[in-house]
């Protein structure tokens, strides 16, 4: 049946929109790096991405504009230091925006469907750049549905480097987008999760045709294997975490916090900031 619903939603979607139409979805990504963890306990991840497309070339960026933001649910008091001490400037300044940086581009995910290639150009104190094939993932789709955004969804399970996810998409729009790698669904990924608790990427607003155009792109930066890329990936965020921590424990918090009841002061070391348990959304290739 739905392999039917394909065929057709890609004759109705080059009748309708044509390959040259581009159009845009935002995606909101909401991570644990720490897989000890998951969103009850630990610190979230949050970025918003675009995924814009003409049906042959997408791009899934995030842009200069957008940084991590680390929400500590179990400590809003260190939150608190952590801000005040960017707003007074009194103690030495350890922002939120310090953890990820940026230069005009941006973190982008580029994908040619006609070269069946994936280039995944990340910013990370410098560009790296690693390419592979489009995934084929095995997508089990279920007649379960239900709506969001106002569109009729359909659910999805596969296993992808590492993680079981549960994927909701919809052929009422006829076009085809989905989040990071998650390609091979005839429709437009509106929710995908994992079962750990640990990734959830919700689009929140989808845009044809598209108002922003293909970001610049070029194939410059250090090129390095996926086996690289997860060994450097992982201790990059190992270092980082361990950096603001010691920032942390180094400075001096103003008596406004200390004086609190609930204060605690921060750990050395981050629970669970290992180089096997920070992960992205890929555990491993």
């Amino acid at each position: 049946m739905f392999r039917l619903i394909f065929i057709l939603f890609l004759i109705i979607s080059n009748v309708k929109f044509g390959l040259a139409q581009h159009f845009e979805v935002h995606y909101r990504e909401s991570i644990v790096r720490d897989t000890t963890k998951n969103f009850n306990n630990a610190k979230i991840a949050v970025n918003d991405w675009i995924f814009i497309s003409d049906g042959i070339e997408s791009y899934y960026y995030s842009g200069v504009k957008n940084y991590s933001k680390f929400i500590e649910k179990q400590d809003s008091v260190m939150q608190d230091a952590i801000f005040y001490a960017d707003k007074t400037k009194a103690v030495n300044q350890v922002s939120i925006k310090s953890l990820v940086s940026y230069d005009s581009v941006g973190n982008v995910l580029y994908i040619n469907k006609r070269k069946d290639s994936i280039w995944n150009k990340q910013y990370s104190n410098g560009y790296i750049l690693t390419q592979e094939r489009i995934p084929e993932i095995s997508w089990k789709i279920s007649e379960d549905s239900k709506t969001i955004l106002n569109y009729k969804a359909f659910k999805a399970t596969c296993h992808f480097r590492g993680r079981d996810y549960e994927a909701w998409f919809t052929t009422d729009i006829p076009i085809i987008a989905y989040p990071w790698k998650f390609t091979g669904l005839p429709g437009l990924v509106l929710l995908l999760t994992d079962n750990d608790n640990q990734v959830k990427i919700e689009a929140t607003s989808i845009n044809i045709p598209a108002k922003n155009p293909f970001p610049e792109y070029s194939f410059t930066g250090k090129k390095i294997s996926l086996q690289q890329y997860f060994t450097f990936m992982t201790d990059y965020m190992r270092l980082r975490f361990e950096k603001m921590q010691k920032k942390l424990d180094d400075q001096d918090i103003p008596d406004i916090i200390k004086n609190r009841p609930d204060f605690k002061k921060p750990k050395t070391s981050i629970s669970g900031g290992n180089s096997e348990s920070m992960r992205f959304i890929e555990k491993h290739f």
